[in-house]
């Protein structure tokens, strides 16, 4: 399934259960796809929490800032989780920025 995804070279997408235990996991990199019958940092079934949400995390591979984001299948005592790098995400908006600000410095200065 995760191979169908655009995940990017360090994302993750994982089916973890209600007791927090990861189900499944399907990753590029080998060091994140082995976390099946590991403990989730993250308990998406508590009270508290929605049904979906989306938040900044760290990653335990690299260390990096990641985007994860999940869905609870309650029905089925499962959420679906997805791990997303942060600069593999931001790739096409880095440079569009750079651009924009010199455009706005150069209008700056006509002005």
């Amino acid at each position: 399934l995760y191979d169908s995804l655009d995940i990017g070279e360090n994302g993750a997408v994982e089916l973890v259960g209600a007791d927090q235990v990861v189900r499944a996991s399907g990753a590029r990199k080998p060091a994140a796809a082995q976390v099946v019958g590991a403990n989730s940092s993250e308990n998406y079934f508590a009270a508290e929490r929605p049904d979906s949400e989306v938040f900044i995390t760290r990653c335990p591979v690299d260390d990096g800032s990641r985007i994860t984001a999940y869905r609870r299948l309650t029905d089925l005592g499962l959420a679906v989780v997805v791990h997303l790098c942060n600069n593999e995400v931001l790739t096409a908006a880095n440079p569009r920025a750079g651009h924009q600000r010199l455009g706005g410095r150069l209008v700056s200065v006509l002005l």
